[in-house]
C-alpha cells in the first residue's frame, strides 16, 4: 500500500545539536507531505539488521556483518514477497546507516574540501534512503535526491515526487 510503519530510535546528536531521531523524522514528514505514500512513526528501536517484518533503522559499524563499501554513507535492504499477479510486494525495508561516516545536520550546500567533503548531512542521505524504502531506485539524469550520489540536494525534488506518484497513485 502506499504507508508503512517504521521504528526509530537512534540514539546521539549531531555537532549542530540536532538529534538524529529528530533529522530523521524530519525526512519522513518530507515524504509524507510531499507525496502519495505516508511513513507512521513508532518510537522504538528495532534492529535493521533481523529479517523480522518490522522497518527500521539505526547506525552500525558494518553492513549487518559484512563491511561497508567504498564511501558508502547507508544501505537500505528491502525483503520482497511474491505476488500472484504483478510486482513482488515489498514487505519490510531496513536502513543500516555508516556510524564511520562524519554525519552532521544542516540545510544548505555541503563543505567540500578539495575532493572530499568536510561533513556528509545526515537528513538528505536520509532522505534519499526513504527513498528507497518507498521502492523507488537510483535516478540519473534528473535533478533528484535519489541521485545515486550526494550532492547539494537537500530536499525531494519533482523528479521523486513524481516516482513516488506514479507507484502509489
Amino acid at each position: 500500500g502506499a504507508a508503512t510503519e517504521i521504528y526509530v530510535d537512534m540514539e546521539g546528536i549531531s555537532g549542530t545539536g540536532i538529534l538524529w531521531n529528530a533529522a530523521f523524522i524530519s525526512a519522513m514528514n518530507e515524504w509524507t507531505s510531499e507525496t502519495d505514500f505516508t511513513f507512521n512513526l513508532i518510537e522504538e528501536h528495532k534492529d535493521p539488521c533481523l529479517d523480522d517484518g518490522f522497518n527500521s533503522v539505526d547506525f552500525s559499524e558494518d553492513f549487518c556483518g559484512s563491511e561497508f563499501g567504498n564511501k558508502t554513507l547507508a544501505v537500505t535492504v528491502r525483503h520482497y514477497q511474491r505476488t500472484l499477479l504483478g510486482e513482488p510486494d515489498i514487505v519490510e525495508a531496513d536502513i543500516v546507516v555508516n556510524q564511520a561516516e562524519d554525519f552532521d545536520v544542516f540545510d544548505g550546500n555541503l563543505q567540500q574540501f578539495g575532493l572530499t567533503f568536510d561533513k556528509v548531512e545526515f537528513r538528505r542521505a536520509i532522505l534519499h534512503e526513504l527513498g528507497h524504502v518507498i521502492g523507488l531506485g537510483h535516478e540519473t539524469g534528473a535533478s533528484a535526491i535519489m541521485a545515486p550520489t550526494i550532492g547539494n540536494l537537500d530536499r525531494l525534488q519533482a523528479d521523486d515526487i513524481a516516482g513516488v506518484n506514479a507507484l502509489y497513485s
